[in-house]
């Protein structure tokens, strides 16, 4: 149900003159849905909720709220398991909901590329290139439930896409990226930016420094993502996938090294499942049945080589459902409470961490977990740590959080990539951030958000506002971050 605009916010008459009063939520119970996200932390109430439907509507509201020194924080699906931003004074905040920001703009065959709004679900997108033969990187898990803007925003490197083992993050497939700033001034990267005279990105940033990766992965702290252009690629012919269990650890995890050293790359995606048995799990895509056999035979001969088994067939179902992202994958993902420990380290030090991430897990609580572990290219590994908890359990709910957060302080200490860019995971990376890293982001966020309105307490509160320059003893303070004649 669509609530009525009332008095509780002082912005209210003004953003409905803006989008409409049918837009603009100030009413508790539709409200509420805004409150929490799908982890453990505790629930963040807004102030009141905006849904613009266009760019000139998101440019108008952020130019208010610029005006008036409001707190804006832009929301997509809200599926973040990090807990929400917004705790610095939540009566106050502006959400702003782009889920009506859901258009695909274009699918050229030629150039292959898609451009869509930032409001679009993973899946609609998905779709839509499958049926003109392609395939797009987005994400794998939660693909349903994730808006393109804010897979961009609130994951590592843009997003992990379902064939991140040999692609790594998103980042390399987005090649320009249209952005209302929080002035309400509209900057496009890639094209219509750098050469105003282009009309459509094919090379990125290719026309001077690569402004597109600065909002990527910025928690949404630096502007508000509203149109965006991929690359796109033939869709694959033929796959197969198959699942190996092994008596150790020990057996799966030289197998799946062995597969990532191998100079061809034969899977499309593979993945450790650290469970009793330990099994890999890997699918295979190719232009064609014949070549798409002559992998699948590659990668048996490594499993056979360190002592796999196959597996029941229900693994190897589960195994060609991650590639789809099917329901016998995203079960495992959705529909359960949990909080998320997910993060990138070194090949030689991937095992170490998960055994201490593990440990943290299970000192103190009776939760329940799962585990993965996959190649991130050739370089790291991604694992995936799920904490099982029940939402109505407060001891459970509590134990979840703090274990969460625990964790990603332990892969921030061990100088792992954490995957979330936003609450926890943007808290402990922050806490670990150089003097010279904190001044320049502070220096980057006061040029683009002066009035500091933009998910402000975000990466620990390191905005342009933030008065010290958080020094590291024994170190001289950096001039970077020196911004309108204001000591870091």
């Amino acid at each position: 149900m669509v609530a009525t605009v009332g008095p509780r916010h002082a912005l209210a008459a003004e953003l409905a003159a803006l989008v409409g009063d049918e837009h603009v939520l100030t009413d508790a119970s539709a409200l509420r849905p805004y409150r929490q996200d799908k982890s453990p932390f505790p629930p963040v109430s807004p102030g009141i909720v905006v849904r613009p439907g266009n760019v000139d509507e998101v440019s108008r509201v952020l130019a208010l709220a610029n005006a008036r020194r409001v707190p804006v924080v832009p929301r997509g699906a809200g599926f973040s398991v990090t807990g929400l931003p917004g705790r610095g004074n939540p009566g106050e905040t502006v959400v702003l909901d782009v889920r009506r920001l859901d258009r695909i703009l274009d699918i050229d065959p030629v150039n292959m590329t898609v451009t869509a709004q930032a409001g679009v679900i993973c899946s609609d997108l998905d779709a839509a290139v499958a049926a003109a033969g392609f395939s797009v990187r987005t994400v794998g898990v939660p693909i349903q439930h994730v808006t393109l803007g804010g897979m961009l925003s609130g994951v590592i490197g843009g997003g992990i896409s379902r064939d991140y083992s040999i692609a790594g993050s998103n980042a390399s497939s987005v090649l320009g990226i249209t952005v209302v700033l929080p002035s309400g001034e509209v900057l496009q990267t890639g094209a219509g930016g750098p050469n105003v005279h282009r009309t459509k990105a094919v090379l990125g940033d290719a026309d001077g420094p690569a402004f597109t990766p600065l909002f990527l992965g910025d928690g949404g702290s630096l502007g508000v993502k509203v149109e965006v252009t991929l690359t796109i690629e033939p869709r694959a012919e033929a796959r197969r996938a198959a699942a190996w269990t092994f008596r150790s650890d020990d057996g799966s995890w030289d197998a799946m090294v062995m597969a990532m050293a191998a100079r061809d790359e034969t899977y499309r995606q593979i993945s450790m499942s650290v469970e009793s048995p330990s099994t890999v799990l890997y699918v295979v895509e190719a232009a064609d049945d014949r070549l798409a056999d002559a992998r699948m035979d590659h990668l048996e001969a490594i499993m056979i080589r360190n002592g796999g088994q196959i597996a029941p067939e229900e693994r190897r179902l589960e195994a060609m459902a991650m590639a789809t992202s099917d329901s016998r994958w995203t079960s495992r993902f959705i529909g359960v409470d949990r909080g998320l420990v997910a993060y990138c380290a070194p090949v030689s030090e991937a095992r170490h961490l998960l055994r201490e991430v593990l440990g943290a897990v299970s000192t103190g609580t009776d939760l329940r977990w799962y585990a993965y572990l996959s190649p991130f290219t050739r370089h790291a590994v991604y694992a995936t740590v799920s904490v099982l908890f029940d939402r109505d359990d407060e001891h459970q709910r509590d134990a979840a959080r703090r274990v969460t957060e625990r964790c990603y302080e332990l892969v921030v200490e061990a100088g792992g990539y954490c995957e979330a860019h936003q609450g926890a995971g943007s808290r402990a990376m922050a806490s670990a951030w150089s003097v010279q890293t904190a001044g320049l982001y502070r220096a980057i966020k006061s040029y683009l958000d002066p009035s500091g309105i933009l998910n402000p307490d975000l990466w620990n509160g390191a905005t342009g506002l933030r008065s010290d320059p958080w020094p590291v003893e024994g170190q001289a303070v950096s001039t970077i971050g020196h911004t309108r004649g204001r000591e870091p």
